[in-house]
């Protein structure tokens, strides 16, 4: 049972969906505007939490007035939210280059290292990050980072590679404990986006809800709808910074 029919958050393409990839994650991606499984269901997350702004798919929700003036933040340069977002007055979008300084651009687009964000306590009403977590060195200390420059109420929703059954504990590829990286593991890589690639530090476990909660957010984890086997595996977090 590799195909199933189903629905496409990002655009409301209703079909058939084909795995057409090793990986269930990358695999079922929409006919009509490519969007793969976990792309699709962490668009399901972002319309759950914005449910009230009556949107059936993004391709609906980016013309609604009280979603598309707010403040969006989302590191990465590919995925399908780029192309719905990039004409919002207040989205913003970055990159990480070791070469350049944090909050200066190259190629048109802003450097930010997620563990030494350049922006202002309380910025975003939404961060969005689609399998990145695991390739920053010091996760916890971006997930803190991402805590400071929420609104009060705002949320990151977020992909990592994991999927139901999570494993128990977090597993720590490199020791980062000094400046200098130390292999506990054989490296390995994912692509970057740009041609190149993009070293995992973590393989994150099911105590990633307890360090998540330590900093102060309120975390969900969510799935899509759907009966299919594999699709019924896909995890995206909501978490949400409380109201002070």
């Amino acid at each position: 049972m590799e195909n199933y029919i189903g629905h496409c958050a990002v655009c409301g393409h209703i079909g058939e969906f084909k795995k057409n990839n090793p990986s269930f994650r990358e695999g079922y991606q929409c006919e009509k505007c490519r969007a793969s499984l976990r792309y699709r269901g962490q668009a399901e997350s972002i319309l759950n939490t914005y449910k009230n702004y009556q949107g059936l798919n993004l391709t609906e929700l980016v013309n609604v007035t009280q979603f598309n003036t707010m403040h969006i933040y989302e590191p990465g340069v590919i995925g399908p939210f780029r192309e719905l977002f990039k004409d919002f007055e207040n989205y913003h979008n970055s990159f990480y280059w070791d070469d350049v300084n944090y909050g200066e651009e190259k190629d048109g687009v802003v450097c930010q290292s997620l563990e030494a964000l350049t922006y202002n306590d309380d910025s975003f009403d939404l961060i969005l990050s689609s399998d990145i977590m695991e390739h920053v060195r010091r996760p916890w200390i971006a997930f803190a980072e991402i805590y400071r420059v929420l609104k009060p109420a705002g949320y990151h929703i977020f992909t990592i590679p994991v999927h139901l059954p999570m494993r128990a504990k977090t597993n720590y590829r490199v020791d980062t404990t000094t400046d200098e990286d130390i292999f506990l593991e054989q490296p390995h890589y994912h692509g970057n986006g740009i041609g190149g690639r993009s070293l995992v530090y973590t393989d994150f476990g099911k105590d990633i809800t307890d360090h998540l909660q330590e900093i102060g957010f309120i975390v969900s984890l969510d799935t899509m709808e759907s009966d299919h086997p594999e699709v019924k595996k896909m995890l995206t977090f909501t978490t949400q910074k409380p109201l002070k």
